[in-house]
């Protein structure tokens, strides 16, 4: 509408990007979930993270979240269009449990931890097992996506029309 977008960008989308709204609680009409093929090339692209329950809940404790002892289970609640966990429950092991924000739950853990909030979690024995494509908020262009499509000949103008549905790029100087 006249006004500079705000571009936002991170690593490698893990296959799909991310709605400002989700992430941020801020809409943007074009920062919404599109495709990023060719994310597979980045490297990390799938990742994993393993952390004994007892260190989980240390990490979440530190994070000012009330859990009283180990968490014995992970649930997602609710997960975005693009299939990132938007919220999710951890259980201890006195049925207790706390609800959090996946973005919540990458700060606690480290963001080169739990490298993205598109993830699945199994627990293996004392330990919980997450599994996820893509690293970083997953807003806006994916570098690695945007990399992909340069290198098949996509113009600038195709990767930024894209990654921000709905904006026109203008000269203006």
């Amino acid at each position: 509408n006249g006004s500079p977008a705000l571009t936002v960008y991170h690593s490698n989308a893990g296959g799909m990007t991310e709605a400002a709204r989700d992430v941020w609680r801020r809409d943007f009409q074009y920062l919404r979930p599109v495709k990023s093929p060719y994310d597979k090339s980045a490297p990390g692209y799938a990742w994993e993270f393993a952390i004994e329950g007892k260190a989980l809940g240390e990490k979440l404790r530190s994070a000012g979240f009330d859990l009283l002892d180990e968490p014995y289970a992970i649930s997602p609640l609710d997960t975005t269009a693009s299939g990132r966990v938007k919220e999710l429950a951890i259980e201890d092991e006195k049925g207790r449990r706390v609800a959090l924000r996946g973005e919540d739950l990458r700060k606690a853990l480290g963001y080169s931890r739990l490298r993205s909030t598109r993830f699945k979690v199994v627990k293996l024995g004392s330990a919980f097992v997450f599994t996820g494509y893509g690293s970083g908020h997953g807003v806006g262009l994916s570098q690695w996506g945007a990399k992909g499509m340069a290198e098949s000949g996509y113009s600038y103008g195709d990767i930024l029309r894209h990654y921000y549905p709905g904006t026109r790029i203008n000269r203006v100087y």
